[in-house]
């Protein structure tokens, strides 16, 4: 090669005159190369997005969700002789509540679908036992599509004194009470009506 011969795959751009480099010169990737890249691209990438498709939690690329509007209902009533109120509801990482008394809603709140992991906090006054405790539900809580009936935009959230709780859907109007949720709510208010008529 003589000094005037340029290389033909150079890595540095050279002035005629000089025959000096000017600046970097990186030469394009062949035709050839970037069609093997995107196809082992595409080849990686497919196997993920198909995961997503059967996965009940919602696969690698893209989580299912629904977006329904929570209603919370709360029936605990008193732990020793303190009345309790519960407060700081999140389901999975979703706030679904403050409170419990069925007439609040959490509008077009984010749901996961898959298991549920179902928090609240207990508080009442000063004194009482578990006072400020998270408590998390200790049955097992899916929320699955195929148990969401077709137009559901309500979900009620029911939680129970004893740390379990329950969904059910509604598509028109707030979600009822369950069977289980109106018998304690029926013994909680004889409980109080017949402490107020001694």
């Amino acid at each position: 090669m003589q000094a005037t011969d340029k290389p033909l795959f150079s890595a540095v751009a050279y002035n005629d005159e000089v025959n000096a480099p000017l600046i970097p010169n990186i030469q394009p990737i062949t035709t050839k190369r970037k069609t093997l890249q995107r196809l082992a691209a595409l080849a990686l990438g497919l196997p993920l997005s198909a995961c997503g498709q059967h996965n009940p939690l919602g696969g690698l690329m893209q989580p299912e969700s629904v977006n329904l509007n929570a209603v919370l209902f709360s029936y605990y009533d008193q732990i020793g002789r303190f009345n309790v109120m519960i407060f700081d509801v999140f389901m999975n990482d979703t706030w679904v509540g403050g409170g419990g008394s069925g007439t609040g809603v959490i509008v077009n709140a984010k749901f996961t679908l898959g298991p549920q992991k179902l928090t609240w906090r207990l508080g009442g006054p000063e004194g009482m036992p578990r006072q400020g405790e998270t408590v998390t539900a200790k049955n097992n809580l899916i929320l699955k599509p195929e148990n969401i009936p077709k137009g559901s935009v309500y979900i009620g959230i029911h939680i129970y004194p004893d740390e379990t709780a329950e969904f059910n859907f509604a598509v028109d109007g707030y979600p009822q009470e369950t069977p289980r949720g109106k018998l304690l709510r029926d013994a909680i208010i004889k409980r109080r009506t017949s402490n107020a008529n001694p």
